[in-house]
């Protein structure tokens, strides 16, 4: 009897803790309890806009003691700083190796092309898209999804410069010209630099609420955000065979780039003589950042990455042959098709370009190596 009574007093505290435990899981969790950590990828190049505008933009997303929503930190490869419009030094929170797990990835646009055939970089972003952790692409950061195949038969979002570059990745890929974001299950993309924040706002309002997204939206003064009045996201989000997009981007039409052009030219079957004589007079017309994306350089280096990762190897070779043809003197220019002979099988063909690299320029490095690597 006395132990039973000695008993009674333990079990009370047990119910009143039970009771207690109850009511605090039952209200809601702070902003602090449930943050998201947003990884935002950086590298070499990475346009201003693309990275920051995201990343200021989740940073804002607060509830309303102010609280955040998201932890978000900068990541690139090796944690060393670089530069970013050609002018901004960052210094990055992580390298891809100690960077914590995100519950959103960020994938910004810019000077992308060595980052696309980066491996470590590859496998790291492959790693959390498979895991399905959510991921927002921002202008032609959609040709890294693209050339991981995560874009493949897919409608997407992007720079209107990037349109002809991921059609020629993944000639499966649907672009939506008018959209300022494309949304389909847990990959989201936005199309160039601006619409990041667009992008952003979106998957806060979807994560956290209309209410949060406006309230940063009106932190960051961006009231060209059609959902800035909306009463849902009904207001200013459709459906479009199954994906959802935030459409009134009607920028599409002021500028055709030349690039564009020229990759379209390239996926027919004009013979490459022909298609020179149309890229001079497109290169002569040219002009700033439209005729930068025209020359040598940026041909031997776009031709390069979209062999190694492009689902078609056709509009590669045909570009680093033009850019042969259109430089018969540059060595760099006759190298680079002689690297991609080599890797089609066609050694013959190489080694013709091989000779008459050396006959001109008889220590060049570059051709002197493949004259080894054809030679066994």
């Amino acid at each position: 009897m006395t132990m039973a009574r000695l008993r009674n007093p333990f079990r009370t505290i047990l119910m009143l803790f039970a009771v207690l435990s109850a009511l605090l899981l039952s209200l809601p969790a702070s902003a602090a309890q449930r943050q998201l950590n947003v990884a935002v990828l950086i590298y070499e190049g990475v346009e201003l806009l693309d990275f920051s505008g995201p990343a200021e933009t989740f940073a804002v997303a607060r509830d309303e003691k102010g609280e955040p929503y998201c932890k978000v930190f900068l990541v690139s490869r090796d944690g060393k700083r670089l530069t970013s419009q050609g002018f901004v030094k960052v210094t990055p929170n992580y390298s891809i190796k100690n960077a914590p797990k995100p519950d959103i990835l960020v994938i910004p646009g810019g000077d992308i092309n060595s980052t696309l055939e980066d491996t470590a970089v590859r496998a790291w972003v492959n790693q959390h898209v498979q895991a399905k952790k959510t991921v927002l692409s921002v202008c032609n950061g959609a040709s890294l999804l693209g050339s991981l195949g995560y874009l493949t038969g897919k409608q997407v979002a992007t720079h209107r410069g990037n349109f002809e570059i991921l059609r020629a990745l993944d000639p499966s890929i649907r672009i939506l010209p008018e959209a300022k974001i494309v949304s389909s299950n847990w990959i989201t993309t936005s199309a160039g630099i601006s619409s990041g924040l667009d992008g952003s706002l979106y998957l806060i309002a979807k994560k956290f609420g209309l209410k949060v997204a406006q309230r940063a939206c009106t932190h960051l003064e961006y009231m060209a955000w059609p959902g800035i009045g909306a009463k849902s996201m009904a207001d200013f989000i459709h459906e479009e065979n199954n994906v959802e997009v935030q459409g009134g981007n009607a920028r599409t039409q002021e500028k055709v780039w030349g690039i564009s052009t020229l990759l379209e030219w390239l996926a027919e079957d004009e013979p490459i003589a022909a298609v020179n004589l149309k890229y001079q007079q497109l290169l002569a017309s040219s002009e700033g950042h439209d005729r930068e994306m025209l020359g040598t350089n940026a041909l031997q280096e776009i031709s390069l990455w979209l062999y190694s990762v492009a689902t078609n190897k056709k509009v590669s070779l045909r570009m680093a042959e033009l850019n042969a043809a259109a430089n018969p003197h540059l060595p760099d220019a006759q190298l680079t098709l002689a690297r991609l002979f080599t890797r089609v099988g066609k050694r013959d063909d190489a080694r013709r370009i091989v000779s008459q690299i050396l006959r001109t320029h008889p220590k060049d490095a570059g051709a002197l190596k493949l004259s080894r690597t054809l030679r066994k």
